[in-house]
């Protein structure tokens, strides 16, 4: 058995009852299955095994403002500003972790106040 595109297998052997067992580099989710037997038949048990790219999702604009980001999915980054009249709070830049999440937290956008 090959190890998925972005990934790595590991197997006993390639006789019957021997199993290989597959995993991902980091940013990439696996997909199939997770560990395969060689069975009396000669055939391998499960599903062939692929990796994906994590997936951060989209990130909203905040009000007020604009966002400008490279991607959605592993090492992307989003990029906020805010309109004239209007002072960022939050992070100002965001990447998409290996583990599917947003770094930082929401951006907003609020009035400037001249106190």
């Amino acid at each position: 058995l090959a190890a998925p595109s972005n990934g790595g297998v590991s197997c006993s052997g390639t006789t019957w009852n021997s199993t290989c067992s597959f995993s991902c580099h980091e940013g990439y989710v696996l997909g199939g299955s997770s560990s395969r037997q060689c069975g009396s038949d000669g055939s391998w048990s499960g599903t062939a095994a692929s990796c994906s790219v994590r997936d951060c999702g989209l990130l909203a604009a905040p009000s007020n403002g604009g966002v400008s980001c490279s991607g959605t999915t592993w090492n992307s980054t989003c990029s906020f500003s805010c309109h004239e009249g209007y002072v960022l709070g939050g992070s100002s830049s965001r990447q998409c972790g290996s583990d599917g999440s947003w770094s930082g937290t929401a951006a907003s956008c609020s009035v400037r106040d001249c106190g």
